[in-house]
């Protein structure tokens, strides 16, 4: 009946004119009550489609016909189906006869509802006005009952012909027309799905060590609200500590681990100004550390002295890129730094190094440290101690100088004295007791040659020792 009835208004509307002409015509969905959101229906509730016509020509339409379906894909049923025509256009003027032909409309399967009218074609039946645009139609739905939660509602098309293709009839020398549809329209049943937010990264049973850089990841799903994230973590089950508030959600975030050390760590993730969160496994922040120093001692003067390292937690590895990049020692007073004049690091955990000590490094406490361009230094204070040198005895050579002059006559040539230590450098000083003799220097350090002058201005004839 329904097939039959458009066929005999398509034969008495649009039979007999011209050919189609520019698409300005149009129909959409203005708007829905009973929704929740933009994309769940409520249940409960009636649901009212309605649907806006547009005409965007300077012609008026005497004759319009458009034909929609509400169905359901997965199944959901409601209780009826009541089609409308709103007041925006006075029917029963512009129209020499107008219609609603609802087919199926008990809520099963898919309800279907045609709209036309005829106009004369003459004032006042003119038919569709030129350039209206304006809420027209509406179709209410409903209730939907909760059971049907989860499944689709849509609003389409349907009639002349069956693809959706609706036909206007402008008259003799405007022709048929194709007005558009915005549609498909579907909706959800029932409330939307809750926003979830899960955190891949960490993972549980992960170890993390402290001071390096990590990605925290994770993915939010059906959150609107959610531009922006609160990062934060607990340890050993106390409260959240921040890690970054109002991020943009970009699914990743670096994070420089703290120096705390705990094998009951977790990462949370929420959307900013919501209660909506997720946490990460349970996992573990390591803390590395020098553990030893071997040996831990050295004295002034000692050279070659090779040291093993030993770190926990630690992710020492070859030098290059952003591998290990020294191996030094500091002064408990923070200056000298005393770098290995070479190193070799073994394994993540385990590094040699050799040290040479001038004879005047200054003795006490050094901090030891390992450094790498992929984590912070990891540093043992106080790991090392410098001891002055071994006693050694300082040698002059020679022992005695002679000289001997005339009186009156020049002053003898100079002489020269050396200083030497037998297995480390030292600092010296030197002095004498006589006016007439001059030293070229007062002090120094081994190895240094001391000149001696002798005036002899004002002496008279004798021995003289000084």
């Amino acid at each position: 009946m329904k097939l039959r009835f458009f066929v005999i208004l398509s034969i008495m509307v649009l039979g007999g004119y011209g050919m189609a002409g520019a698409q300005l015509q149009s129909l959409s969905l203005d708007h829905t009550d009973g929704l929740i959101d933009a994309d769940h229906l409520d249940t409960g509730v009636p649901v009212t489609f309605y649907i806006r016509i547009t005409n965007d020509e300077d012609n008026n339409f005497k004759g319009i016909t458009n034909g929609f379906r509400v169905y359901s894909p997965d199944g959901a049923t409601w209780t009826a189906t009541v089609p409308s025509l709103l007041t925006s256009i006075d029917w029963g003027t512009n129209f020499m006869f107008f219609f609603i032909t609802p087919t199926n409309v008990d809520g099963i399967g898919a309800d279907t509802v045609g709209y036309g009218g005829v106009a004369m074609g003459v004032p006042p039946s003119i038919g569709l006005p030129a350039f209206f645009d304006d809420t027209t139609y509406s179709i209410t739905i409903g209730p939907v009952d909760q059971s049907d939660a989860g499944k689709t509602i849509c609003l389409d098309s349907t009639f002349y012909p069956t693809s959706g293709v609706w036909k206007w009839d402008g008259g003799v020398g405007i022709g048929i027309r194709y007005p558009a549809w915005d549609g498909p329209h579907c909706f959800t049943i029932g409330p939307p799905p809750p926003c979830e937010v899960v955190v891949t990264s960490p993972a549980a049973g992960e170890t993390w060590t402290s001071g390096t850089l990590q990605t925290i990841t994770y993915e939010t799903t059906n959150c609107e609200n959610c531009d922006n994230v609160d990062i934060s973590y607990s340890v050993d089950g106390g409260g959240w500590i921040g890690i970054s508030t109002g991020s943009t959600n970009t699914g990743t975030f670096s994070w420089t681990v703290p120096e705390v050390e705990s094998n009951n760590v977790v990462v949370r993730v929420c959307c900013s100004g919501t209660s909506d969160c997720g946490e990460s496994g349970v996992f573990s922040i390591v803390v590395p550390e020098i553990v030893s120093v071997d040996p831990n001692s050295a004295a002034q003067c000692d050279e070659g002295l090779v040291v093993t390292i030993t770190g926990a937690n630690t992710d020492w590895y070859a030098t290059g890129g952003s591998g290990t990049t020294n191996v030094f020692l500091t002064h408990e007073s923070g200056s000298p730094t005393i770098n290995a004049s070479s190193f070799v690091v073994n394994s993540p955990t385990l590094v040699t190094a050799t040290f040479d000590f001038a004879y005047d490094a200054p003795t006490g406490l050094y901090d030891v440290t390992v450094d790498s361009w992929s984590a912070p230094a990891d540093v043992l204070e106080d790991g090392f101690t410098v001891n002055p040198a071994a006693p050694s005895d300082i040698s002059v050579d020679p022992m005695t100088l002679t000289f001997d002059a005339l009186q009156f006559g020049p002053n003898p040539d100079d002489q020269s004295f050396s200083i030497t230590s037998v297995s480390c450098r030292h600092d010296f000083t030197v002095s004498d007791d006589a006016d007439w003799l001059t030293l070229s220097i007062a002090d120094g350090t081994t190895p240094a040659d001391v000149i001696v002058s002798v005036d002899i201005t004002g002496l008279t004839p004798s021995v003289y020792n000084a």
